[in-house]
C-alpha cells in the first residue's frame, strides 16, 4: 500500500510538471533548528541539541507567552515527560503539549554543554 502511494504520488508530481530531486532550500535552512535532543533540568530549564550543533538552555518562565507552557511549569510530572517530538520539529510534553522547535531555538542562551 506504501509503495503504491508513494507511486501515486510521484506520478502526480510529474504529471504537475514539478520533479523533487531534492528539498528547497528554505526547508533545509528550517530543519537546521531541528531539535536533536532535549534534557529537562532542574526550575523548568530545558537543555536542548539542535541540528545546527548548538546546545541551548531555554528557560521556559522565558516563554510564558506561549500558551500552553503554564501548564508545564505548574505540574512538575509533566514537565519531566519532556521529550523530542516527530523529526524534532518540537519539544513535546506528555505527547500533549508541543512547543515548536524554532521558538525555543530563538528563545535559548546558547554555549551550555
Amino acid at each position: 500500500m506504501l509503495i503504491s502511494i508513494y507511486i501515486q504520488c510521484q506520478e502526480i508530481l510529474v504529471l504537475c510538471g514539478k520533479q523533487l530531486n531534492a528539498l528547497p532550500d528554505y526547508v533545509i535552512e528550517r530543519k537546521k533548528r531541528n531539535i536533536i535532543d532535549c534534557v529537562t533540568l532542574d526550575n523548568n530549564v530545558l537543555l536542548c541539541f539542535f541540528a545546527d550543533d548548538s546546545t541551548k538552555k531555554i528557560d521556559l518562565h522565558m516563554l510564558e507567552y506561549v500558551k500552553v507552557v503554564d501548564k508545564i511549569i505548574k505540574n512538575k510530572s509533566l514537565y519531566e515527560s519532556g521529550m523530542v517530538g516527530t523529526d524534532g520539529y518540537f519539544a513535546t510534553f506528555n505527547d500533549s503539549i508541543d512547543i515548536p522547535s524554532d521558538i525555543l531555538y530563538k528563545a535559548g542562551a546558547v554555549g551550555y554543554c
